[in-house]
C-alpha cells in the first residue's frame, strides 16, 4: 500500500474531547487513520508534559500516541532559547514551573513569588497585606512567558502590567509620560 502523501491535524478540546469526555466517534476515525499509517498530530491550549498527554490519549483512543505527535501550548517555547537563560515570569496553572524549567528556561519566577516579594502588588491582598516591605534583592525580569489561564487572572494581570511598566523591577515607580 502507498503511504499518504498528507497528514492529519486534530485539536484535542472540542473535536477529540468535550470536555472531561471524549467524543464517541473520533476514536474509530483516529484508529482507522493510523491502522492506515496517516500521519496523526495532536494539538491542544492545554498546559502539561506532551509524554503525559500522549499517555493519556493512548489510554482512551487504543492506540499508541508518541508524545512527538502532541504539541501543547508551551511547546513551540522550547525553541525561544534566547530567552532560556533568562529571568522569566511563568503565569499559568498548577505545574507551571516544572513544565517551564523542562521545556528549557533555568531562571524562573512564578507570579505567587512576585507577590510574595512585593505584597502591595497584589490589590485583592491589599488588606491584608498592608504596611509590609518589599524585597530589595528581587532580581528583575527579563520575559515573561504564559503557560495558560491562570486561575486569578487579576492578580495576574495587575503583577504581568506592573511588571511591564517597570521594565521587569517592581521596587522602580514608573515614570508617567505627559
Amino acid at each position: 500500500m502507498k503511504p499518504p502523501n498528507f497528514a492529519c491535524f486534530f485539536d484535542i478540546d472540542g473535536v477529540i474531547t468535550q470536555g472531561p469526555n471524549f467524543i464517541a466517534v473520533a476514536k474509530p476515525a483516529i484508529q482507522a487513520l493510523i491502522q492506515l499509517k496517516v500521519p496523526v498530530v495532536f494539538v491542544s491550549n492545554t498546559c502539561m508534559l506532551e509524554s503525559d498527554k500522549a499517555k493519556q490519549l493512548s489510554a482512551v483512543l487504543g492506540v499508541t500516541i508518541h508524545p512527538e505527535q502532541v504539541v501543547l501550548a508551551q511547546t513551540p517555547m522550547r525553541t525561544l532559547t534566547d530567552f532560556h537563560n533568562k529571568h522569566v515570569l511563568v503565569s499559568g496553572q498548577d505545574a507551571t514551573e516544572d513544565i517551564a524549567r523542562m521545556i528549557g528556561f533555568k531562571s524562573i519566577t512564578t507570579i505567587e513569588k512576585v507577590c510574595a516579594a512585593f505584597p502591595e502588588l497584589d490589590m485583592s491582598e491589599m488588606i491584608r497585606t498592608q504596611g509590609l516591605v518589599h524585597d530589595e534583592n528581587f532580581r528583575p525580569i527579563d520575559a515573561i512567558v504564559l503557560l495558560g489561564e491562570p486561575i486569578q487572572w487579576e492578580r495576574s494581570l495587575q503583577v504581568i502590567i506592573d511588571l511591564l511598566l517597570t521594565d521587569g523591577n517592581p521596587a522602580i515607580v514608573p515614570e508617567t509620560s505627559t
